[in-house]
């Protein structure tokens, strides 16, 4: 249960508010193709969160356990300590006068290749059962991108923004100690 919960719970509170479901969001207000964007962006997710599944099933098998442990409980600290002390991001979007579900997947596919979630579900991958934490992952980001493009531009200019990055960074310094230590 924990493989697919703790993916789950970190990535989706790792991706609130994150620049690429902020430009979700902000591609949800420019078309009435929902249904389109949602489905290239799942897309996207699916193949960068299966890419991570199987880089970190490799790691698993190549390094020693230990060092694992220790890179990916530092990884988690600085992702804590960057997200904590990360400023508002200004997101760019163009519009999207073209295939709003190729616009969706070319955005996340860009947005998040090497991001810390991708990199988180690498780790994950490490310590937990793969088929589950590519469940928890595509389950976080589901909701959450589906949360983007049914809302709209009402999280576009919210203000708790910096609160929900100061309470992910925390936890993520909080899951990169816990890593090193257990």
């Amino acid at each position: 249960m924990e493989s697919f919960l703790i993916p789950f719970l970190t990535i989706a509170i790792a991706e609130v508010f994150d620049k690429s479901q902020m430009a979700i969001l902000l591609l949800a207000t420019q078309t009435k193709k929902h249904t389109q964007l949602f489905l290239g962006v799942i897309l996207a997710f699916c193949l960068l969160t299966g890419i991570a599944i199987f880089a970190g099933d490799f790691i698993n098998k190549v390094l020693p356990t230990i060092l694992v442990k220790l890179l990916s409980g530092t990884l988690f600290i600085l992702f804590g300590i960057k997200a904590f002390f990360k400023a508002k991001e200004k997101i760019n979007t163009n519009n999207t006068n073209g295939n709003i579900f190729l616009s969706g997947f070319i955005l996340v596919l860009l947005s998040e290749w090497g991001d810390k979630t991708q990199l988180t579900t690498i780790f994950f991958a490490t310590r937990f059962k793969p088929l589950f934490v590519f469940l928890g992952a595509i389950t976080a980001l589901s909701l959450l991108s589906f949360a983007a493009v049914k809302l709209g531009n009402l999280f576009a200019h919210s203000t708790k923004k910096y609160i929900i990055a100061r309470i992910a960074g925390f936890l993520f310094i909080i899951l990169g100690i816990s890593f090193i230590i257990l």
